[in-house]
């Protein structure tokens, strides 16, 4: 979306974010467990993780004021085989529990 589009521009609740824009008390992220070695490197443990702290009743806040530029893969990406995996993983573990803020899901692997 544009920078200048309102829909970027309004501190909200949301379902989660990625790690490379994550901002967590240290209290919270030891209180939840961390990260969850589980998952390989790359993909769904910064989702996985957000989860934890909305079952302990935090909010995952969108704060606009927060820039930052990603490079997605810049660090090596991860092979499809470790998505897929991280993928079946976090879906076993939490498709009982979210409720889907759109009725449209595309998973594509």
């Amino acid at each position: 979306m544009h920078p200048d589009d309102e829909r970027v521009n309004a501190k909200t609740i949301i379902s989660w974010t990625t790690g490379a824009a994550l901002a967590i008390r240290r209290v919270l992220f030891e209180q939840v467990g961390g990260f969850d070695e589980g998952y390989k490197r790359g993909y769904f443990e910064d989702v996985d993780l957000c989860e934890k702290a909305k079952a302990k009743g935090y909010e995952i806040w969108y704060c606009p004021a927060a820039v930052f530029e990603h490079q997605v893969g810049a660090s090596g990406g991860v092979p499809g085989e470790v998505f897929k995996t991280n993928s079946m993983l976090f879906h076993m573990r939490w498709d009982a529990v979210i409720v889907p803020d759109t009725n449209v899901i595309h998973v594509n692997y």
